[in-house]
């Protein structure tokens, strides 16, 4: 499956992006107000870097600077990894874990900013997908590999057992 058939990534087009010179509180405000886990930092509407809440606990709060004198081009992971829409839900979750990071943004062939995805969408589709996996594998093992005698058997022998504990009682 592609990234674009995630029912996820359709609503992840309004992304939260903002220029380098952003102020980084403003930037960190937008994120609360949100409730969302970055930004993705924009030149024009190309791709030049992404600021995360791991970059303000390691690049911020680990090195005790102060925020009110920072913006976005100080702190931020520069020339993030980036996907297409095309690509695979499989290769970009390695990608992720591999890179050990949890945001993906989205970009066209000019590297033009359209999405982005974060583990948290990838985990929803994956369990929805397995469980349908699971599902159908479960319905056609089921009807193939089920013997008819254990079909009539299996609840005439329970019942048998119940009966049993029953009367002993």
């Amino acid at each position: 499956m592609r990234i674009i058939d995630i029912p996820e990534f359709k609503d992840k087009t309004y992304v939260l992006a903002m220029p380098e010179t952003t102020p980084l509180m403003e930037a960190i405000e937008a994120m609360v107000a949100r409730n969302v886990g970055s930004v993705v930092v924009i030149e024009g509407t190309k791709v030049v870097g992404i600021f995360t809440e791991r970059d303000l606990l390691i690049k911020v709060s680990g090195k005790k600077k102060k925020v009110e004198e920072l913006n976005l081009a100080a702190v931020m992971t520069k020339s993030p990894k980036t996907a297409y829409m095309n690509d695979t839900v499989t290769d970009s979750m390695r990608r992720m874990s591999q890179g050990r990071f949890r945001h993906l943004p989205i970009v066209d062939d000019e590297k033009n900013l359209i999405g982005i995805v974060s583990q948290g969408d990838f985990v929803a589709y994956t369990w929805y997908d397995l469980f349908n996996q699971l599902r159908d594998r479960t319905k056609n093992s089921f009807l193939t590999n089920t013997q008819l005698w254990m079909l009539v058997l299996g609840p005439l022998i329970y019942i048998l057992i119940l009966k049993f504990f029953i009367m002993t009682q």
